[in-house]
């Protein structure tokens, strides 16, 4: 059966931007008696008694930006109780479908066929067309991290994974290769909370320019954009989607993009904490069913920590720990990569892998820093693909260049490098 809208509000509308959850109540009720009796607004009489519930259905889910994982079906069902049961008590969706639908056991055998979720990121070098793709890092309907101190050029390394995925799609390659990455050829959505859409869009001519050709209208940006999740005022430690969610993923689904970079997630995130699990791991669930209804990956980009920066120093390896905030960033993503400045050549970058839950972690990449012919930064080029025993050896051996160096520094200062009380810096 087919759905009426009517979207003139009602009073009961105006009283529920207050408090919805009378109105949830209200439309509960209706849906339950509705599928106990599926004939009750079945007949040409009974169209008022639809009208009124679909707008009051469709306010509702206006009002709390709450989505379902997947496209509702035609007409109401279980799901849809549980969806505004869930609105009702000021829950989440996942925890009301809890509690009003069955649980359903299937044999394990019969998802065999069930397709398995495309490559968005992952490793160089790429397979040949057909073959498995190894070692993703980022697959449709998931979200993975990049985490990166300040100033490495985190946002430059996504830009131009946007601009090889609009450039494999402009010449119907198999995939775009970008910084010792490959990704999968489509559009690209940027989400970009602290730089300017100017500044993204040179940036991404810079990046068309070194590689000999032009930037293209698939790489799209949602400019100076609102955050997209917020504290929830009635309960500390919860966080829900902001005003700004449902509109802003609903143009994100109509440009149907390959990958979706949200940069950085830390300021996406209004008034919660970042370093409580709770409002994280909601923001990173959201995330995930977005993507999984616009099938597309999101590359999530965070700081790094002040300790695993250090430790790199000491040619220790990223761990959990690589991403700052709560421990559910790293541990809600599917993968998680690093971006580090070489401790003894400040215009390398090191990428390394370290979480693929699809494929092997540990490898990683030296990059070279690249500009144009004018001068202007535009990326990096691979220098050398690293496996993990490679990686590891490679951490050990510019740990103790990297010493030596200070060392070298500090003995040349006068009085061997003794400041008598002196500020010195190198």
């Amino acid at each position: 059966m087919s759905r009426i809208l009517d979207p003139t509000p009602t009073p009961e509308h105006m009283r529920a931007r207050e408090d919805p959850r009378e109105l949830a109540r209200s439309v509960v009720a209706k849906l339950r008696a509705w599928q106990a009796d599926p004939q009750l607004f079945a007949g040409p009489e009974h169209t008022d008694g639809r009208r009124s519930l679909d707008a009051d259905a469709d306010f509702l889910d206006g009002l709390r930006n709450l989505r379902r994982p997947k496209p509702p079906p035609p007409g109401y069902a279980a799901a849809d109780l549980a969806y505004y049961a869930a609105i009702a008590e000021a829950e989440s969706p996942e925890a009301a479908r809890a509690l009003f639908e069955p649980v359903r056991l299937r044999a394990l055998t019969e998802h065999l066929a069930d397709p398995i979720p495309e490559p968005v990121i992952w490793r160089e070098p790429a397979t040949p067309q057909g073959e498995r793709i190894p070692d993703a890092v980022l697959s449709v309907g998931e979200v993975a991290i990049l985490a990166a101190e300040g100033g490495t050029g985190k946002s430059t390394l996504t830009l131009a994974l946007a601009h090889a995925a609009a450039l494999a799609r402009e010449n119907g390659e198999n995939c775009g290769a970008a910084g010792a990455l490959r990704v999968k050829p489509g559009g690209a959505v940027l989400v970009a909370f602290e730089d300017s859409a100017a500044r993204m869009a040179r940036r991404l001519a810079w990046i068309a320019e070194a590689e000999g050709g032009r930037p293209f209208d698939t790489v799209r940006i949602v400019a100076d954009p609102d955050p997209l999740f917020e504290a929830d005022p009635e309960q500390r430690g919860v966080a829900r989607p902001a005003p700004a969610w449902a509109s802003t993923f609903e143009q994100i689904r109509k440009a149907a993009p390959a990958l979706v970079v949200v940069d950085p997630v830390s300021v996406a995130l209004a008034g919660a904490s970042t370093s409580e699990a709770g409002p994280v791991r909601a923001f990173m669930r959201a995330m995930i069913a977005e993507a999984e209804a616009g099938e597309f990956g999101i590359l999530a980009v965070a700081h790094s920590t002040k300790q695993a920066r250090a430790e790199a120093r000491q040619g220790e390896g990223p761990g959990p720990g690589a991403v700052a905030g709560s421990a559910a960033w790293y541990d809600s993503a599917r993968g998680c990569l690093t971006l580090t400045r070489d401790p003894v050549d400040s215009a390398l970058r090191v990428l390394e892998c370290v979480k693929a839950n699809h494929g092997a972690s540990g490898w990683g990449a030296v990059l070279a820093e690249r500009f144009t012919e004018g001068g202007r930064f535009a990326g990096f080029e691979t220098r050398e693909q690293l496996t993990p025993e490679g990686m590891r050896e490679r951490r050990k051996g510019r740990a103790i260049e990297a010493a030596a160096q200070s060392a070298q520094r500090t003995a040349a200062q006068p009085n061997g490098g003794s400041d008598d009380g002196q500020d010195l810096t190198w």
